[in-house]
């Protein structure tokens, strides 16, 4: 158990699956949530309570924690029994002091906003369309920077803007649109106006507060682009135009998600593939989209009816999309509806084209229905390529399900 400790004593607030063989084992306190929330068996005696599970059941339990609010840190063993045996005897060799179990480390941590799904069949894909966004903001006077992100599309929004009164109608507009599942926020500075808006919002989220030190400022935050990115002139467009400008607020949340990341070990999987996006509240108004704020998304029940769910709302309506991406890309063009009458007509022909082509919209729509999620089908693969931090010792066949993965993907392009 001195290994267990050993990691548990720096990861206190979270649950920890560490695995011993081909099982996952929680103990003490851990076991007690999991024991009752995953309807778990009870292991061993009263001096040591622990619950476990097999490796294939890892991802039905994370879903069901994450869900719940719980963070979770995954034990992964990173050497065989007999890389143990070759490792001692080295030790021996140089006469240094040989443990006596296999090296294991932290693999993965997740939480609700950054819990991906391993296995999801055609049914679980339209259940998970909805972007998880993470919200890191900072509010200091009338000024708010933000950036919020989704680890499953890679899409990264940065901005900073001014609240003309107290009603923060920018704001309370962003998360009525983005509804946030996570909320990065600085312990020593948090704002109760903020945080109570946010925990009347249609979907609640969970929490995650910074120490000082963890919320980089303009220096600190560059330092981290530049050990990712390399020098100022490869990264990303916007990144540069932040940093040009002096945008400190764009740039201090930039840095609270960037420790984010790094506490979830997912930092080079996510900001160096990720799209960076500006985001402003006039970004959607530029005599092309109309902003619609809370006020008019909630009174004219664009996305929710009064009963605050979906059913009877004009999403609920209108939503005849067969696809994942089509529903999210639905939702975008709801809560931006177009102001240019060019493009409003456009948009009309196509309709009636749709409406014309019977024949060939139904056999279209039956070939669109087959399709994964390629939005983030993509992202997942992508996020394969890139070398991990500690490499884990699993014993169910990790890259026969990732080659699947592939194939999916190359079917749906052929």
């Amino acid at each position: 158990m001195t290994q267990y400790w050993h990691i548990k004593q720096y990861n206190l607030e979270k649950i920890l699956f560490f695995k011993l063989g081909k099982f996952y084992e929680i103990f003490y306190h851990d076991a007690i949530v999991c024991q009752k929330l995953l309807d778990l068996n009870w292991m061993g005696g009263a001096k040591k309570l622990h619950v476990g599970f097999p490796e294939k059941a890892l991802d039905k339990y994370l879903s069901i924690l994450v869900n719940h609010g719980y963070k979770v840190a995954v034990i992964e063993q990173t050497e065989t029994p007999r890389m143990l045996e070759q490792r001692q005897k080295v030790q021996k060799k140089q006469g240094i002091k040989t443990d006596k179990c296999v090296n294991r480390d932290i693999q993965e941590m997740v939480t609700r906003g950054t819990y991906k799904a391993k296995h999801t069949d055609a049914v679980g894909e339209m259940l998970g369309y909805e972007p998880k966004f993470i919200l890191a903001y900072k509010k200091q006077g009338k000024e708010i920077g933000v950036t919020f992100f989704d680890v499953q599309t890679l899409k990264i929004y940065i901005g900073e803007f001014i609240e003309e009164d107290e009603s923060m109608q920018n704001l309370r507009t962003l998360i009525c649109q983005i509804r946030p599942v996570e909320v990065i926020q600085e312990k020593e500075s948090m704002n109760s106006n903020v945080v109570k808006m946010l925990k009347n919002s249609p979907v609640i989220p969970t929490f995650t507060n910074l120490n000082p030190q963890k919320c980089y400022g303009m220096v600190k935050a560059a330092a981290k682009l530049e050990s990712i990115f390399g020098a100022k002139e490869n990264w990303p467009p916007l990144l540069q135009e932040i940093v040009d400008k002096e945008q400190d607020f764009a740039m201090a949340t930039l840095g609270m998600a960037i420790a984010f990341l790094e506490d979830a070990l997912i930092i080079e999987k996510t900001i160096k593939p990720g799209q960076f996006l500006r985001y402003t509240p006039e970004s959607q108004d530029q005599l092309e989209y109309m902003v619609l704020d809370s006020q008019c998304l909630q009174h004219l029940e664009i996305m929710e009816s009064a009963s605050g769910t979906r059913e009877g709302s004009l999403y609920d309506f209108v939503d005849h999309c067969k696809t994942a991406f089509g529903k999210r890309q639905l939702k975008r063009w709801l809560m931006a509806p177009l102001m240019n009458i060019e493009k409003i007509r456009e948009r009309q022909d196509a309709v009636s084209d749709l409406i014309t082509l019977q024949f060939e919209t139904d056999s279209v729509r039956a070939k669109l229905a087959k399709m994964p999620d390629i939005e983030k089908l993509l992202a997942k693969i992508f996020t394969y390529s890139i070398k991990h931090r500690i490499k884990a010792i699993y014993f169910e066949d990790v890259s026969l399900n990732k080659m699947k993965e592939f194939r999916t993907l190359l079917k749906t392009f052929q």
